[in-house]
């Protein structure tokens, strides 16, 4: 993955209200109380961007797809798939609440 091994979150997909709106306006990913902690879901995306990127690294994943990432965020567990792209940049292909769980 070049010199740097460290990972970052995608200034890009946090600038795509589209990849925002993919994530956070579907009821049945059930982000409703996520949003309405951090106020925007622009927020919300990025918290759940550092949150994601926070568990790669302690899982020591720096390079190529994730599925079923679990991490909690404010007390909600979410699942996260995407990819590390070459520059070592996350990019969240989509992310949910599993069913049945807050």
């Amino acid at each position: 993955m070049g010199a740097s091994s460290k990972l970052v979150a995608s200034a890009e997909d946090l600038a795509n209200l589209n990849k925002i709106d993919h994530v956070f306006s579907q009821s049945k990913h059930l982000f409703a109380p996520l949003v309405a902690k951090y106020g925007s879901k622009q927020a919300a995306y990025k918290a759940l961007q550092d949150a994601v990127v926070r568990e790669l690294s302690r899982r020591g994943i720096t390079s190529g797809m994730f599925k079923d990432l679990e991490i909690v965020l404010h007390g909600q567990r979410i699942l996260v798939m995407g990819w590390i792209d070459p520059a070592g940049v996350v990019r969240i292909g989509t992310a949910f609440t599993p069913c049945g769980t807050p």
